[in-house]
């Protein structure tokens, strides 16, 4: 790229079915954000057939790029919807054309599933075909780097969420705790039953009989959930246990960022999580919630809380609602990738 040209920066996305879930909101939030600052969104559907995929999307991808010239940046998720024959095509293509890449990263399947070392390195190997990655947290570049990852990293931080509900500014500190999320694996939900204060769920697959002081109140789209809630705090837990996280779920945990922070933060609720999450460090340092060692010690802690503590906190997460709303996080990680791809960070 030519000294004071610009830079043109394209992204990668795939469209794919609408469900009551957070993984295809963070993907279409990601998207909208990005255009807002000015990246080219190309867009392949992935609902079409086999052959059709077979037939066009290798031309599709040169067409796409086809006015991409060398040095502009091209922004692809992890993983890619068409699977490893295409992104392998796409990463040829970039590379034939002296693109920059960066791959944003949304799950890593190595540490979200049980993976042995081999399914690991295969993993890595894929991420370090790009020039640039952007990680979720510091704790998921460790994790990465430990691993193999020699690519440059920037940290996200945060995920942004697309919320255009008008934000409830209430300071009342005991209208309850909320959860939203997949309730079937959400196991742990079923051992609480001598809580204090009331847990107020939203999301599919509820357990057919929780405790008393448990309200399941239905399942909705992500985008529809803000308007809904109604409590003091939101709960970011995973596992089979309320003593600490477990499973492979709770071990996510400790490097990912959950989208149902984001979702929280993005209604200005403060919110509560496990000390070993991987965003604790961050919800501790902004002053954004609690971070608690157990479930068993919620009910103390709340309890701890004073009102002009609580509304310093609320205060705290309506300030973070405005950044997330915004696509803060998305687009100052992207920006730091631009400057790294031309040798100035």
């Amino acid at each position: 790229m030519k000294k004071g040209e610009i830079m043109n920066k394209y992204y990668i996305e795939i469209l794919v079915e609408k469900w009551n879930h957070a993984g295809t909101k963070a993907r279409s939030d990601t998207a909208l954000f990005l255009e807002q600052s000015g990246v080219t969104n190309l867009v392949f559907d992935r609902e079409v057939t086999r052959l059709e995929r077979f037939l066009f999307n290798k031309i599709n991808i040169k067409q796409k790029l086809n006015k991409a010239k060398p040095g502009d940046l091209v922004i692809v998720s992890h993983r890619i919807f068409f699977g490893k024959t295409y992104s392998d095509y796409l990463l040829k293509v970039i590379n034939e054309k002296k693109l920059k890449s960066v791959l944003l990263i949304h799950d890593v399947e190595s540490l979200r599933q049980k993976y042995n070392k081999e399914e690991i390195e295969q993993e890595i190997k894929q991420i370090n075909m790009y020039d640039i990655v952007i990680s979720h947290n510091e704790k998921m570049t460790e994790w990465l780097s430990t691993n193999g990852v020699t690519a440059k990293t920037v940290n996200l931080e945060l995920f942004d969420y697309f919320n255009l509900s008008p934000l409830k500014e209430f300071f009342e500190k005991d209208k309850g705790v909320i959860f939203a999320g997949n309730l079937e694996k959400s196991t742990f939900l079923n051992k609480i039953n001598k809580f204090q204060n009331e847990i107020l769920l939203y999301g599919p697959s509820p357990s057919k009989e929780y405790s008393s002081n448990i309200k399941y109140f239905g399942s909705f789209a992500p985008s529809e959930l803000p308007e809904l809630f109604n409590g003091s705090y939101g709960l970011i837990w995973d596992g089979d246990s309320t003593e600490e996280c477990t499973g492979l779920s709770g071990n996510y945990l400790k490097y990912n960022n959950p989208h149902k922070t984001s979702l929280y933060l993005s209604c200005g609720l403060p919110v509560i999580i496990w000390k070993e999450a991987a965003l604790a460090p961050f919800i501790e340092s902004n002053n954004l919630g609690l971070c608690i060692n157990s479930l068993e010690e919620m009910d103390q802690r709340l309890s701890n809380i004073t009102q002009e503590e609580y509304k310093t906190m609320k205060i705290n997460a309506i300030k973070m609602a405005t950044k997330v709303r915004s696509g803060f996080f998305i687009k100052k990680a992207i920006k730091e990738a631009e400057y790294i791809s031309m040798g100035e960070f």
